[in-house]
């Protein structure tokens, strides 16, 4: 089975999930599809708390090299600096 996990290096949550889920695939076998999105594109036109804005603002800059590094690597890729921006 592959799961597929959408996330934001913004986000918080999206980040605790993503370590929980990586562990989990591991120990079970499976493999984990790591897919980009947005927030601030999915909340656009929103009003966003103002402690989010910042966050969401700099989200923009790590996505595109995210984006770079997925076009580059694929998912394997992704993970390997979504764990080590994270860390």
């Amino acid at each position: 089975m592959t799961v597929t996990f959408w996330f934001d290096p913004s986000c918080p949550f999206t980040w605790r999930t993503a370590r929980w889920l990586r562990a989990t695939a591991a120990a079970r076998g499976e493999a984990v599809r790591w897919r980009l999105m947005s927030l601030g594109v999915l909340n656009a036109g929103k009003d966003v708390p103002e402690q989010y804005r910042e966050p969401m603002r700099q989200a923009q800059l790590v996505l595109r090299v995210l984006a770079a590094t997925e076009a580059q690597h694929g998912s394997h890729g992704l993970d390997a600096v979504y764990t080590a921006l994270g860390t």
